[in-house]
Order: structure tokens, then C-alpha cells, then sequence
């Protein structure tokens, strides 16, 4: 039986060790987007941001948008340049961006309560609605109907449509700024990033957690977790706001889907907090 387990462990640990990545990850606290390419760090590259930008979205044509506190960016990966960029008053608290098929881009912003705002490439506000009811969010992201999903009043899933109707509202047990939320298998539950709950979890709208991945004192804060095509998840292990938090924990970990990790990263020296990550595999 010692052999047996002796073996498991050597084999997960080869396992560790033989995943590489090629990943962009938002540095929180030194404000700045990293490259990193494992199989030939001559690759690496880094973007410096200022500070407050949040979300990241890979789009199609090679390029990368950014999040700003007053609207958003977009940089071209292969030159590493900023190619267009949209910055208004109106748009201040901005911590989302999703960009939609008509070229238009959402921004979600913790204005009024949370305000989501669909604007144009030239600035002009197509439509927007406020949710007074709801304050500090983190990540927008929409369903498959096109609805809102976001995490408010620390422990609240929220999804909700641009007519101002809110289609769930429920809290997440354990959960403490919701950070990212998937809507799963038509509404039936919900994947949530919990935050200072330190987890990602499917929950149904009763409350019932169906899966946790993570949840243990060794980790301090999930933000905006990556999902691969071989079901693992890239988890955010945020650990602080100040540019040396970093040296505390790993900053990203894979899990597989029965929670088991099976990759890390952790460069303090080369990069502050994580959160945010897109695989690039």
C-alpha cells in the first residue's frame, strides 16, 4: 500500500510538472498585463496599465480588451501597442467590459448602484440600465439568453436583463465578493468565483453547493477563474493589494474537475496579484 501511494504521488507530481502554459494573467497590483509563454520564456512580454483596470477578454482579431476605470482598451498581442482606446466621465467605476458581435462594447460600472452601459467604437451610449439595488460588482459576463450575470452585495448572484427585470437573486453560502458567475445547464446552478471565500463552486438557486474546487485556508482570495477544454480550471489566487503580496501563495492553480490541483504558478519577481488569467493553449 506505501508503494502505491508513493507512486500516486510521484506520478501526480510529474503530472505538475510536464503542464506548461502559455497565458496572459492582469497583474492587480502593479498594474500590468504579462505574457508568459512556459515553453520559451523569450516570448514574455509585459504591458504596463494604469491603475484600476480589472477585466481582460480575448478578442478575434489578435487582440486584447482591457478594462479602464473610465472605459476600456484594446492591445494588439503580436506588437503589444494600443490600438484603440474609449475614455468618457460617464463611464468612471468601470470594472467590465464584454464585447459584442456588432462590434459595440458592454461596460459595467459600480455607478448609482451597478450601472451597464452598450457603447460604440466612437463613444455613443446605445442603451444603458441601472440596478440601484445592487452594489459592488466585479466581473459582468452574460448568459446564454444574454442576460447580465454578475455578483453584488458581497454574496448575491444576480442575473438580470436590459428591461431592468432581475431573473435570479439569490446569496451563495460562504461567499463573500463574488467575483465571476457562469450560468450552467439552463439556470439548473450557477459556477461562482466566491472571492474571500476562496473557492469555485456550483450552486443551485436554493443555495445547494453541488461541487467546490479550492475552499481551504491555503488560499486566500479566487478572482476570475479560466476554463479549459479538458474541463480543469485555471483558478486567481489574489493575495493583496500591495506589489509584494505576491510572495505569499501561488498566484495561479489548475484544478481538475474533482478538485484536485494539478499546476501552479508562482513568480513573485516577475509579477504582482493575479486577477485575471486567459489561457492561451
Amino acid at each position: 500500500m506505501k508503494q502505491l501511494i508513493l507512486a500516486l504521488l510521484i506520478c501526480g507530481g510529474a503530472q505538475a510538472e510536464s503542464i506548461k502554459h502559455r497565458f496572459l494573467a492582469k497583474d492587480e497590483s502593479r498594474a500590468q498585463l504579462h505574457y508568459v509563454d512556459q515553453l520559451d520564456a523569450s516570448n514574455d512580454w509585459t504591458i504596463k496599465l494604469e491603475k484600476g483596470c480589472r477585466d481582460i477578454r480575448l478578442l478575434e482579431n489578435n487582440r486584447v480588451l482591457v478594462s479602464f476605470p473610465d472605459g476600456y482598451a484594446e492591445f494588439d498581442l503580436a506588437t503589444q501597442k494600443k490600438v484603440h482606446e474609449v475614455h468618457d466621465p460617464q463611464f468612471k467605476k468601470t470594472e467590465t467590459a464584454t464585447r459584442l458581435p456588432n462590434g459595440n462594447t458592454i461596460l459595467g460600472a459600480n455607478k448609482n448602484g451597478v450601472t451597464c452601459f452598450e457603447v460604440t467604437a466612437e463613444r455613443e451610449i446605445v442603451r444603458q440600465i441601472n440596478f440601484p439595488q445592487f452594489k459592488t460588482m466585479r466581473l459582468m459576463r452574460l448568459s446564454p439568453e444574454g442576460r447580465f450575470l454578475f455578483g453584488a452585495n458581497t454574496d448575491h448572484v444576480v442575473e438580470a436583463d436590459w428591461s431592468g427585470k432581475v431573473h435570479a437573486d439569490f446569496t451563495v453560502p460562504g461567499a463573500k465578493h463574488i467575483y465571476w458567475i457562469k450560468k450552467m445547464d439552463g439556470g439548473a446552478f450557477y459556477r461562482v468565483s466566491t472571492g474571500y471565500g476562496k473557492s469555485i463552486v456550483d450552486v443551485t438557486p436554493g443555495g445547494k453547493i453541488l461541487r467546490t474546487l479550492g475552499g481551504t485556508d491555503e488560499y486566500f482570495f479566487f478572482s476570475r477563474p479560466f476554463e479549459l477544454k479538458n474541463s480543469h480550471t485555471v483558478c486567481c489566487n489574489w493575495t493583496g493589494h500591495k506589489p509584494n503580496d505576491s510572495e505569499k501563495a501561488p498566484q495561479l492553480v489548475e484544478f481538475d474537475p474533482q478538485g484536485n490541483v494539478v499546476w501552479k504558478w508562482h513568480d513573485p519577481k516577475r509579477a504582482g496579484t493575479i486577477h485575471g488569467v486567459i489561457i492561451l493553449d
